[in-house]
């Protein structure tokens, strides 16, 4: 298990609503403790930090951090591109 760089930040981190409200429903099960279930959580920084936390610890199993933040603001924006066309280079088979 790695160590936290700076715990008493983390302590900080732990104190903001958003926090707590994602660190709940994840302790509840009302989102999966796996990177899906991550990426169903808001404010996108958060999440980035939690998981981080998480696969530092071995929680989660290590996951290319690029790829996940790619994913996760494509989700966000392929909505927001009309028709096929623009999308089409976009889109995951």
């Amino acid at each position: 298990m790695g160590k936290m760089r700076r715990p008493w930040g983390g302590l900080t981190w732990t104190s903001h609503s958003h926090v707590q409200r994602n660190l709940q429903a994840l302790a509840r099960g009302e989102v999966p403790l796996t990177h899906d279930g991550l990426s169903q959580l808001t404010p996108w920084r958060s999440v980035a930090y939690l998981r981080d936390l998480l696969m530092q610890s071995g929680v989660l199993p290590p996951a290319d951090r690029q790829l996940l933040l790619f994913q996760r603001w494509l989700a966000e924006k392929l909505p927001a591109l009309d028709g096929p066309g623009p999308r089409r280079p976009l889109e995951l088979p």
